[in-house]
Formats: C-alpha cells, sequence, structure tokens
C-alpha cells in the first residue's frame, strides 16, 4: 500500500471545502453521488527519488470525492478518486510516450482510489 501524504495546506484546503458543504453532507446528499475538487499545486518543483518514499503534494489534482457522509463517530468518511491522464506540456521523453499512448486508446488511465476519514477542525 501507497503512503501517502497531504500536506497541512492540502489538507485544510480539504477540510475548508467540506465546511462549506457540510449542510448538504448532514443532509446526505453526497451519500451516492460525489462533487469535484480541484488541489491547488505547490509552487516548489517535486524531485522523485524512485528509491525513497517521495512526495505526493502534486499528485492529486482535479478529483471526485464519492460516497461523502458525516459518521456517527463525527468524522466524514468519503473515497477521494483521481483519475491520471498524463501531461501533454510534459516533454520528457517517458511522459510524451505515455501521453501519446494514451491519447491513442493504447494506455488506460488509471486511478488513485484513496479512503478518508476527516475530523473537522472547530
Amino acid at each position: 500500500m501507497v503512503n501517502l501524504t497531504i500536506y497541512h495546506d492540502l489538507r485544510t484546503y480539504f477540510q475548508d471545502e467540506l465546511k462549506n458543504r457540510l449542510e448538504d453532507i448532514s443532509k446526505g446528499k453526497y451519500k451516492n453521488s460525489s462533487f469535484s475538487i480541484d488541489f491547488p499545486k505547490s509552487e516548489y518543483k517535486i524531485i522523485a527519488d524512485f528509491n525513497k518514499d517521495f512526495s505526493t503534494h502534486n499528485t492529486i489534482g482535479k478529483c471526485d470525492v464519492h460516497n461523502v457522509e458525516l459518521g456517527q463517530d463525527g468524522y466524514i468518511h468519503a473515497t477521494i478518486i483521481d483519475y491520471y491522464n498524463f501531461d501533454k506540456h510534459n516533454m520528457t521523453p517517458r511522459a510524451r510516450n505515455a501521453y501519446l499512448q494514451q491519447q491513442n486508446g493504447r494506455l488506460s488511465n488509471y486511478a488513485l482510489m484513496i479512503p478518508i476519514r476527516v475530523k473537522l477542525k472547530k
């Protein structure tokens, strides 16, 4: 299992998004549906050393938040799903090749599915 780290600013951003929808969440509006969130990107470049655990700060971009519900434990439970598309502006040979493969239907998009449990700060 991949250890995902969401840095403080993303956690705060996500909590604010949930707070803005808290009334609808408590009414069960998103229990069998979803809404989209576009996480802000970091101003810092991520240099990945694939032999080490690296930052996932820029991994989640625009994603869908599914089956959001307020549990009796006071936590909000949901699943974040982020479908990954290769960036057409990334000109590294691997990324460019993957983008072209994806555009030609030879490479399927993959998805990150992240179950979450969030306690909103007051």
